[in-house]
């Protein structure tokens, strides 16, 4: 069975009181406005760039049938990404590695703001930034 979502704060990056509240919270917080970077048209930057820079990578990846996990797959980024387009209600594809973003030619997409990066400085000082890669019907307990 799938886990139930779990209930997020809201803030907006836009917003430091709105967002240092959510934050003093010490629970998980849905910012938004925290990556203008990688907004409209610039998404596809980022994907062109990605690619470029490590499409090739080899990848772990998790295929989900009827919600449940049939297990650990590997390919290279670039073919997952063409697998996704194929996600269905029937098979979804989710991965979440933490070591493709630190590329340098990804850097001006994925550099946090300074709001972020204190509070990340203040209570995950190791938690890397990591990409999420999900088709339509991929599921995780943060929906």
């Amino acid at each position: 069975p799938r886990v139930a979502p779990k209930s997020l704060l809201r803030a907006s990056a836009d917003e430091p009181a709105e967002l240092r509240r959510a934050l003093a919270a010490a629970a998980p917080v849905l910012v938004s406005d925290a990556m203008p970077r990688l907004s409209g048209g610039r998404v596809l930057d980022f994907m062109r760039r990605l690619m470029r820079s490590v499409g090739q990578e080899v990848v772990e990846y998790e295929l989900q049938t009827a919600g449940m996990s049939q297990g650990v797959e590997r390919a290279p980024l670039v073919s997952l990404i063409d697998m996704l387009q194929h996600s269905s209600r029937e098979e979804a594809y989710i991965m979440a590695p933490s070591d493709l973003l630190g590329a340098p030619e990804l850097a001006e997409f994925v550099d946090m703001p300074p709001c972020l990066r204190k509070a990340q400085d203040r209570w995950a000082p190791d938690l890397p930034t990591c990409l999420v890669v999900a088709g339509s019907r991929a599921g995780s307990a943060l929906e």
